[in-house]
Order: C-alpha cells, then structure tokens, then sequence
C-alpha cells in the first residue's frame, strides 16, 4: 500500500509528494510556535491621558489638552496618537471634544462620581489596548500624580515589561481654598462611664486662612473652636470631655471655613465603647408623659433617652448606640420603610432588645400588622374579635387611574388585602375601585369569606381616567344597606378629581354615624379636596409619596375603625410563670391598669402578664441574636396612672429590661489593628488561650443599607481574617457582627465611613509616578525600535501549499 500508489507514476514523484509532505508537517509545527520577524520601525503611537480628578485643577487640565492638541499635529507621517480624560476611568474623545466637556463642567455641575477618584493604574492598563502592532508605544500622563488605588507601581512594571515607554507631565493642584478633616480619633478605643477621654482631629488647609472645628456627638454640637491655619501645615486640635453615656457613643469632628470648596472631606468619625450602665431610647409622642418611666429607670442605674417619633435614628449604626428600643407610642405610619426593616435587623443581626407598649398608635392600632417590627415581636397585631363587640362595614375605594400603574397599584392591593385581615369573621367589607367610571371589585361581603375577597383584590388593575364621586356614592350605598353598627371609608387617591357634591354626600354619611378617611398618595393628589372629605367625615386625613407607606395607613385605619383593638377598663395584671422576672418582685399590691391593646400571642411567645380576660399583657420573645418584649398596657398616666406611683414601678421594669438586653458577650472578640485592608479579629478564652476553629456568624451592613457576607479564614491559632467583600470600600460606613455560636459571644464592629482619597489635602505624588522621566526631556525622542511581524500564518499557508503539491504529484 505504501510502495504503490492509485495511480501508477515513477518513484521520483512519489519521493517529492513524500517530501512535500514532511514539509507540511514542519510548517505546522512551526505556525504553533508563534514565530516572529523583527525589523527596525520608526512609526509611532502615543496615547495622552490627561487627569481630571477632583484634586486637580480644570484649567490646568484646558492648558494640557491644548498641549496635546499640537503634540499630535506635529507628529510625523505615519504616526498616530489617541487622547483620554483620567479619573475614576477613562473618557476617549479628541482634544477639542474633551475641552468643552471640561468647560461645561466649570460652568455647569461637574461629573462628581466620574472625577472622585484618581485611577492612575486602571487607566494605564486600559490604554494598552490602544496601540495597534509593529510600532514605538508611548504614554503620557499629564497629572498631579495622587493614585487612590495604590497600585500605580505594579500597573508601571507591566508597561515596561511590555516596552511601553511611559512619561508623566506634571499639573497643577487644586487652587480653590480648601479645608480638610485629616483624621479623628479618641485617646483610648474604650472607656468607662465617667472617664474623662481627649478626641483629637488633625485639619489642614491649602492657604492660610481661619476656620472653625466642631466636635459633634450624637448629632449635637459639644463645642466649636477657633484656628488658624498655615498653608499645608496640618494641625491638631483636642478637645477633652467625659464619657456620660454607656454604650458605643459616635464623635464627628466638622471642619468650616470660608469659601471651602469641598464640603465632603469636612468631616470624619470615631466610635468610642463606653462601659456603664445599659442605655435605653423610649419613643413616645410626648416625651413628657415619659418622665416618670424615665426618672424610675436612672434610680435603677439605666439611662433612658426619651424622644418623639422624629428621634429615632435614621441609620441602624445610630440604632445600635442603644442596647433597647421602646416604641411607647409611635405609629408604624410616623417610620419610613428603612427605618422598620433597620429595628428588625437591630434584633436579629446584632442582638438588640426590642420593646413596645401598648396605646392608640401601637400593634394593629399603629398600623404594624405585617410590617418587619411585627415579625420580631412576640404578639400578633390581628386578633379575633368578641361575637358582642360591635360588628364593622368597611368600604375602600380605591383610584385605579392611570397614573396609579406600577408599585402604587401594588400596594394599593397590598393595603386592601392587609385590610381584610384585620377584620373580625362577623365584619363585612366591599372594595370599589375607580377611574372615569366605578368599578365594583368586591360587592358587600362578609370578611369570613377572606380569601375570595383578596383573590379578587389581586385582580385591581390601573388604567384610565379620575372620577372619585361616582364610586364613594356607590361605596356609601353599600354601606348603608350593610347593617352593620359601624360604618367606615378609606379612600385612597392619587389625582385629581371630576367635580361632585362630596360635601353633601360625606355629610350624609356622617349623619348615618359612618367615618371616612382619606388618603394623599403623590405631590399630584387633590390634598385640600382629601382633606376636607375626611374632616366633615369625622375621620383621618394622610398625605404621603411613599406606596410602600400605604399598607400600614390602611391596617392602621381598619384597626381604628373596628373600635375593638382597646380595651378600656380597670383591671388587675395576672402572673402566668412561675417565676415572673427572676423572683425580685412580688405582686401582691400590684395595682390596676386602667387599659390595654388586644392582640394575640405567637407560639414561641413566652407569657409573662395577662389581662384578667386571658388575652395577652406582657410577653417576651426571642428573635435572630436577640430578643424583643411586648406590653399590651402602657407605662404612663393614661392606663398606667397607679403603676407609675407603685413602689416597684422603677425595679419591675429594671428586671424587664435587664432580662431582654443582651449581655456584654463580646469580652475575648479582640479587634486588631483597624487601619488594614481587611479585619484582624483575636478570640481568647476566659483563661487568655486562644480559641480555634469556630463556625463565625458574620453580617455586614453597608451605610446604605446593603448587606454583605464577609469570608472568615483562621489565619493563626485564635487569629482570624474577615475579608472585606468585593464591592464595599472604606468610604461607606460599615456595621460587622461577629457571633461565636459555641460561646455565645458577639461582637459588634463600627467602621466610620471615610471620604474619598482623592479629597485628602495632605496626599502626596506617588513616587513611582515620580520616579517616571518627565516628558520632553529626550528619552520620549526614540525613533527606531524592533517590531515584531507574526509568521503563524505565513507558516500555516506554506503547510497548505505543500499538502496541496504533495497531492498533485501523487495524484496528476
């Protein structure tokens, strides 16, 4: 087979096809080796970044991409150059384009997240991809030479590894006057209450000029200072104060000057941990009726912050300065969302104790059915009524208009549904919807039949036009032929409406002993017309933008409405344990409460206290890491005007609080060095020997909400790494729980959010950007370098020459 080939032909052939294809072969091998040809080249290509970070200044910037634009006229044939703008990224463009970008910004507002941060080696990496083959790679960096990435050096010897030559121009800094906050910091990382501590801040200004230095905790001013600054010279200023309150205290120090530039580098913080004793807020409508809780609490050595709705801290960082929470009369209608999830994560995450007293603006009453908060509690908001309480007709007319589509329809059927929760099996309850027409959802029904009637909510879908008179006529006359003893209307508008006589026929409504309540949803709603509806009907009036807010007004306004969430009557507390509150007290001369919300307990509930009926008083619970308590009754003179003179008022609640808040567990969780990367974390034993290998719960709670799972790794023996997670930065503040599951240990970890790099007046140049020969100084002027031609396909082409001559021979 191999001597004799298809066609009978002289063995010369057959040697040359043989021939041919070894060669093949050999030129296959070849191509896969990637083989190049070097010749001397004198074309050039040169990219310009120019940096326009926020630390530099613009018209420096205009006077580079000028002298850019005639660096790249003057290039010789052959040539070629690409322009970026430098900063966070990249930005292409030619010198013209980018200089009436940078013209806008000094007249306009200015690209703030593109410019607040100086990316010098993420820039340099991008622009290699710039340089076509075979000719001399150039980069200039026109900048002040401020890396906030720290890694300007390796991102260098890349380049060079691959012969790009880089050169640096220098600009100039920001001229505009400018002063900083370079650091705040404490004397010591923890105190003991009454210890006097020194808060230092180091400041600085690029000019000299006077400025004043505030020192800020908990959002209050303490004291302002005078200074005088010396251009780049920082300075400290201390201030010395003693540690008051117990627990994680947080000092700010503020920087202001005239005609500063940058307000976002003016202030730092530092979290102080202050042994004492515990520290509780009580939030209340008005804090004054909280005075005696408050005075019994501090006989007991608990300090008690009492403030109204808008005192309760916006973030769960400030949340967590507080080691118990209690919502003593604040609707879930006076918390924003964030707020209401922050209170759960406040339990469960970071094992915060939770409480909440019983009045008008609490449990179903304050509208927090099937909000987060409910979820940590130990009680239910929704409650089965007595067959003797008055039964309710409820009608809820809802617009369902075109402007409504979206989140604002999904709550509205999300509020309706919550509605007919709350109603008791002998309630009844018709849903009208509305755009230029009424729409019947739900004609009068009984709210045993729940679940057909939410099954019919799902289906409200928006579209059309506003006419709200049609359906609250409609809803009225459902009322009316309903029977029922009470008789209430929400309506929930986002427009404006047709004209009608709503007067006359709220009026009516009004005189036939029904309610309505009204409620504003947007900027765009009819809020005097609203208004008025719900004073002649002798109801409630909200006006909100928030959908998600819409639930909880309606739980809150059905549970009003149904007149049977309060009890009002004296009656004296039952024990339902056989050890109330550790057996400090006895109940023997307890006397009456004069009230006390109904609600139903969980089955994880542990009773403490019922009312003399069996429904619930006082019950504790505990949720995630922590724990919450929930008191049907309250603790001032509206039900509790005997208690509050009781001898034991202040140690009853001592104990109460005392058993929900949580130990200090975190005695043995060392933090290490707080100034690295990621977080050092030494846990020892009661006996100092390190502690090994333990399954660590962690949680991270960026400023803003996000969370985040940070990865342990047991570094040394009791010694562990928390890596900071992909996406976060030490420009957010952070909030870490460490819990030890075997030891019941936990340790919470603040970490104040810090500016932007890019903002610190006392940076310097990097030096490997120094260390760069600056351009136009003559090693730029390099005109012949090797250029490399690759031959893997000039190979393979050969490889399939030879096949094709080898099968010629053979075969012709």
């Amino acid at each position: 087979a191999i001597r004799y080939s298809l066609v009978d032909r002289p063995r010369r052939f057959w040697i040359g096809s043989m021939a041919l294809r070894g060669l093949a072969v050999v030129f296959l091998i070849l191509s896969l080796c990637g083989p190049v040809w070097r010749t001397q080249t004198a074309n050039m290509h040169v990219c310009f970044l120019v940096d326009v970070s926020e630390s530099v200044d613009l018209d420096s910037c205009l006077q580079a991409l000028n002298e850019v634009k005639q660096k790249m006229e003057s290039l010789a044939s052959g040539d070629t150059a690409s322009c970026f703008l430098l900063a966070s990224h990249l930005r292409s463009g030619n010198p013209d384009e980018l200089q009436k970008m940078i013209a806008d910004w000094q007249k306009n507002t200015p690209d703030a997240r593109f410019r607040r941060n100086t990316n010098l080696s993420g820039g340099l990496r991008a622009c290699r991809l710039q340089f076509p083959a075979g000719v001399v790679q150039q980069v200039v960096v026109y900048s002040d030479g401020r890396d906030t990435t720290g890694e300007l050096s390796s991102a260098l010897a890349q380049l060079r590894a691959e012969g790009i030559g880089v050169y640096r121009k220098p600009l100039q800094s920001l001229k505009e006057k400018e002063v900083a906050v370079l650091s705040c910091s404490p004397s010591v990382p923890t105190a003991f209450q009454g210890e006097r501590i020194r808060l230092r801040a180091k400041v600085v200004s690029n000019c000299d000029q006077k400025a004043q230095v505030v020192f800020v905790h908990q959002d209050v001013v303490q004291v302002e200072m005078q200074v005088e600054l010396k251009a780049g010279v920082s300075q400290d200023v201390d201030y010395e104060t003693t540690a008051q309150t117990s627990g994680r205290c947080l000092w700010s120090a503020q920087i202001r000057a005239e005609g500063d530039h940058f307000p976002l580098n003016n202030s730092l913080s530092c979290a102080i941990e202050v042994a004492g004793r515990p520290r509780v807020l009580a939030i209340h409508q008005k804090p004054a009726a909280m005075r005696a809780f408050s005075r019994a609490l501090k006989k007991q050595e608990i300090d008690c912050d009492v403030r109204p709705p808008s005192g309760l801290p916006l973030t769960l960082e400030q949340m967590l300065t507080f080691d118990a929470i209690i919502l003593a009369d604040v609707a879930a209608t006076d918390l924003s969302t964030d707020q209401l999830s922050d209170l759960r994560r406040y339990v469960a995450d970071y094992g915060g104790a939770l409480v909440m007293f019983g009045s008008n603006n609490s449990f179903g009453l304050g509208g927090y059915y099937q909000t987060p908060v409910e979820e940590v509690l130990p009680l239910v908001s929704r409650y089965e009524k007595k067959k003797e309480i008055a039964s309710l007709a409820l009608a809820l007319v809802i617009d369902k208009s075109g402007s409504m589509s979206g989140d604002k329809i999904a709550m509205a059927r999300s509020a309706a549904s919550a509605a007919v929760d709350m109603l008791g099996e002998q309630d009844k309850v018709c849903v009208i919807a509305f755009d230029s027409q009424p729409v019947e959802v739900v004609p009068i029904t009984s709210a045993a039949l729940r679940a057909s009637v939410k099954s019919r909510i799902s289906s409200l879908e928006a579209g059309g036009g506003t006419d709200m008179y049609p359906a609250m006529e409609y809803a009225a006359r459902q009322l009316r032929s309903s029977g029922a003893q009470v008789k209430h209307m929400i309506i929930l508008g986002d427009g404006q409406s047709q004209p009608g006589d709503y007067e006359q026929l709220v009026a009516e409504l009004a005189w036939d002993k029904g309610t309505v309540s009204t409620v504003a949803l947007g900027a765009g709603a009819d809020q005097n017309l609203l208004q008025t509806i719900a004073m002649i009907g002798k109801g409630r009036f909200y006006a909100t933008d928030d959908p998600s807010l819409v639930p909880r007004i309606f739980t809150k306004e059905t549970a009003n409405a149904a007149k049977s969430g309060v009890r009002e009557e004296p009656f004296l507390p039952v024990v339902v344990t056989d050890d109330p509150m550790g057996g400090a007290l006895t109940f023997d001369d307890v006397p009456p409460l004069l009230g006390y919300v109904m609600t139903r307990a969980k089955p994880t509930a542990k009773m403490i206290l019922v009312a003399e009926s069996g429904e619930p008083l006082m019950a504790v619970g505990r949720f995630g890491l922590g724990r919450s308590l929930a008191f049907t009754s309250d603790a001032t003179e509206a039900w509790g005007a005997e208690w509050t003179e009781w001898d034991q008022f202040g140690k009853f609640w001592s104990h109460a609080l005392r058993a929900i808040i949580r130990k200090k567990t975190g005695e043995g969780i060392q933090m290490l060095d707080e100034n690295l990367q990621d977080w050092y974390v030494q846990r020892v034993d009661e006996a100092f020997n390190p502690v090994g290998e333990i399954q660590w719960q962690t949680r991270l709670i960026t400023e803003n909400g996000a969370e985040l799972k940070p990865d342990v790794h047991e570094c040394g023996t009791g010694l562990y790494r928390i890596k900071r997670p992909e996406g976060s930065s030490r420009e957010q503040g952070m909030t870490l729980s460490l819990f030890d599951p075997d030891r019941e240990g936990l340790r919470i970890i603040h970490e104040p959010g810090q500016y932007p790099q890019e903002f610190r007046l006392d940076a310097q140049a990097a030096p490997s950007f120094l260390s760069l020969s600056e351009y136009g100084d003559g090693q730029d002027e390099q005109v012949n370098v090797q250029s490399s031609n690759r031959l893997d396909n000039l190979f393979v082409v050969l490889a399939l020459i030879c096949m094709i001559g080898g099968i010629f021979l053979r075969r012709v």
